[in-house]
């Protein structure tokens, strides 16, 4: 079963996933560095990461089949 945030075309979802995986990476370790307390931050983009799992593994059974 799919998540229910993962769109019809998991090669864009993948894209899209990919660029706000990188973004928000980067906007962690610059506010982390700033001392700013990321918690939130990184649980979100855990969540972030979780989806874009479920893209390629959506991805890898299409072109499977």
């Amino acid at each position: 079963m799919t998540s229910p945030r993962i769109a019809s075309d998991p090669s864009r979802t993948m894209e899209a996933l990919e660029a706000r995986l990188e973004d928000g990476y980067a906007r962690i370790e610059s506010a982390h560095a700033s001392g700013i307390d990321v918690a939130d931050w990184e649980t979100f983009w855990f969540d972030l990461l979780r989806q874009y799992q479920a893209a390629c593994d959506t991805a890898e059974m299409e072109e499977a089949a």
